[in-house]
């Protein structure tokens, strides 16, 4: 029996490759992103605060220093090794003197780019091992999110996040607990990547498994406190936005466990909801008080993270409440997803190349308006 094989994968070319990088454009201010993304990365607010003194030059010197520094520092024993034998090698040159005269030959200079590029090899392997998990990470992630529209009798719920990394701390979820009970869930755990990313997915597997148990929300996050500080690490905690509402109701049970406080649109109008307890994972026993909202046909609730309102530009500027404020005064007569998506895209606009430094979440709540009024 014979079979076909499949086909192969074709890599594509060095110079086809090359050629499309320089036809995107754009290589200057590219640079200037990868860069100042460098510096944010590698250079202590210390050491910010010391550039700011000095003058261009010095300034410059102090910048390649430190990259360099921390390049070396960074690296592995034999990687560390390896680089500095081929920085040494690469600019050397041995004179060797033959019957006809003396010949310039460069062998040293070739043998110290073979090794810097072993070094970068060996660098770019590791970091596709990486990325490779985390992709496996965030796909796992991902099939945990609910869709962005939720049917409940009553409402529109619009739910959205977007990782800054390829994994990422914020946790966005609905709980269908009954048919008459329904849980919004938005927690934000400190920290970013892969680490806040494995505490999102512990404290969401305890509040799916505590929510179905406790009708009493102050109870539930009692119970739910002292079980994230039992599982956590020191000086992790997470902040939290936990609401439960029933079908074709005007009333919602709200939690806010030291996350920012809750947008209310009533008329047009945007009012921000009282602060509320602790954050999760900080002291093992806390008293917690949840509220009771009231929500008239049309008033839209708006819950978010920190990244969006703390998002920046490419100037370095915050978004800010005060514009989140007015674009929800100017969207308020729109529907859950259509106010969700205005606010996604104002964010995109604003932020352009700039690279997200925080994770971003969003959940719009909107009571319908009975069509009978």
């Amino acid at each position: 029996m014979s079979s076909k094989s499949a086909p192969k994968h074709k890599e594509p070319g060095v110079g086809r490759t090359i050629w499309q990088d320089m036809r995107r454009g754009n290589l200057r201010q590219n640079v200037r992103r990868e860069y100042a993304d460098l510096k944010r990365h590698f250079l202590t607010d210390e050491r910010k605060r010391r550039l700011e003194r000095m003058g261009r030059i010095r300034r410059g010197l102090a910048i390649t220093y430190w990259l360099f520094k921390t390049l070396i520092l960074k690296l592995s024993p034999t990687r560390r090794l390896l680089l500095l034998i081929g920085i040494v090698l690469l600019p050397f040159l041995v004179e060797v003197t033959t019957d006809t005269g003396t010949t310039r030959l460069g062998y040293h200079r070739i043998i110290g780019l073979g090794l810097i590029l072993f070094v970068l090899m060996l660098e770019l392997k590791d970091k596709l091992l990486a990325r490779d998990e985390l992709e496996a990470g965030r796909s796992v992630q991902q099939a945990l999110l609910p869709p962005e529209t939720i049917p409940i009798p009553g409402w529109e719920v619009w739910m959205h996040s977007e990782s800054a990394r390829e994994v990422g701390g914020d946790l966005v979820d609905l709980l269908e607990i009954t048919s008459q009970r329904f849980a919004l869930i938005l927690a934000d755990v400190s920290g970013k990547g892969l680490g806040a990313a494995l505490f999102t997915a512990q404290i969401q597997a305890i509040i799916r498994g505590l929510a179905p148990d406790f009708t009493n929300l102050n109870q539930f996050a009692r119970k739910l406190n002292e079980i994230f500080y039992r599982v956590s690490l020191p000086n992790r905690f997470a902040s939290l936005i936990y609401l439960e509402l029933t079908p074709n109701s005007d009333t919602i049970q709200l939690l806010n466990a030291g996350h920012m406080p809750p947008l209310r649109i009533h008329h047009g109008v945007v009012q921000e909801l009282p602060k509320g307890d602790p954050a999760l994972g900080l002291m093992p026993h806390i008293t917690f008080h949840a509220r009771e909202i009231h929500l008239q046909p049309g008033d839209t609730l708006v819950i978010y993270s920190d990244g969006l309102t703390e998002a920046r530009n490419e100037q370095g500027e915050f978004l800010g409440e005060e514009a989140l404020q007015e674009l929800l005064k100017m969207h308020a007569h729109r529907s859950a997803r259509e106010i969700g998506e205005q606010i996604v895209h104002q964010l995109a606009d604003f932020r352009k190349e700039t690279p997200a430094f925080d994770d971003t979440s969003l959940i719009v709540l909107k009571r319908q308006v009975s069509p009978n009024l």
